[in-house]
């Protein structure tokens, strides 16, 4: 589970850093709720 928890992490960081890079409110909004969602799977 540990693994899987990593693999999480690494997955949040990288969808941060794309919503950063765009500067696209819409598109960081979407990220976010990804992150949300994908956490509340976890």
């Amino acid at each position: 589970m540990a693994g899987n928890e990593q693999m999480d992490q690494d997955a949040i960081a990288a969808q941060w850093e794309a919503s950063l890079d765009s500067e696209d409110p819409a598109e960081a909004a979407k990220a976010a709720a990804e992150n949300e969602l994908s956490e509340t799977m976890a």
